[in-house]
């Protein structure tokens, strides 16, 4: 809403706070609108980066809250820095859809979770392109009279021949188009 330079002017402001708070270890800016900080395990650090993320912010004249997710993942001795740092944007993420306020750490299962859902999408239009979603109607009827007053239409889909959780697959096709 206040443009570019605005933006860049919040990230200039919180990643300044950032390398004040941690005694000025270095800040570094790995995506659009995403900083990244490389740590010691330390958990009054992920408070302070809490505190940081509830307080309003002096950018070009306008006071902006601009709440942010904190994701963190361990440096195996095995794994290059940016597997580390893609393990941390992914529990990053996985917070923000969330609306997590507190640090969110990496866990093998979010990458598993959201292939899974990826794939269950692909699965989901291609089943929708070849009309393998049916459609059923469920009678409504009235308990009193025993009439049928109408009919419900509900959504049945078979995957690799199990039936899909209306529950699983109907917030996806609302989500995704």
């Amino acid at each position: 809403a206040f443009g570019q330079a605005l933006a860049t002017g919040l990230l200039r402001e919180l990643a300044n706070a950032l390398e004040g708070a941690r005694g000025g270890r270095r800040v570094f800016r790995y995506a659009e609108g995403v900083l990244a900080v490389i740590n010691e395990p330390r958990s009054h650090q992920a408070s302070m980066l809490t505190d940081l993320g509830a307080r309003t912010w002096l950018v070009g004249g306008h006071a902006i809250r601009a709440p942010f997710s904190i994701g963190w993942a361990l440096a195996e001795a095995d794994l290059e820095a940016a597997t580390i740092c893609d393990r941390a944007y992914a529990a990053m993420s996985l917070g923000a859809v969330d609306g997590a306020s507190e640090p969110v750490a990496f866990d093998a299962a979010i990458v598993r979770d959201a292939r899974g859902r990826i794939e269950l999408i692909a699965d989901l239009r291609d089943a929708l392109a070849s009309g393998a979603v049916d459609i059923v109607f469920q009678p409504i009827v009235d308990m009193g009279t025993g009439r049928c007053t109408g009919a419900e239409a509900l959504a049945r889909w078979t995957r690799n021949g199990k039936p899909v959780s209306p529950a699983d697959f109907i917030p996806l096709a609302e989500q995704t188009g």
